[in-house]
């Protein structure tokens, strides 16, 4: 009984989560389709590259996160990316 009333909490919880994940992904998106539209897609989209760098600078800074050498090649080559987009 108290094994189902934990199920079912976490289930409340993870649909939550998930609304709150859309609401949040749906603005993401609709400030790209903005940034789309009012500027070059060659700026727009190096900028929303950067995204993966910032997780990564962010997740190492402030959680001390630790990255193995796949990790530094794998944001070496996303960095690299990103320019060669520009």
């Amino acid at each position: 009984s108290s094994k189902q009333k934990v199920n079912k909490n976490i289930k409340i919880k993870s649909r939550k989560l998930g609304i709150l994940i859309g609401i949040i992904n749906f603005f993401a998106f609709y400030t790209l389709l903005i940034a789309l539209s009012t500027g070059p897609g060659s700026l727009v989209f190096p900028l929303v590259g950067l995204n993966l760098a910032l997780i990564v600078f962010f997740s190492i800074v402030l959680f001390k996160e630790k990255l193995n050498k796949y990790g530094i090649l794998g944001f070496i080559l996303a960095l690299i990316s990103i320019w060669l987009l520009k």
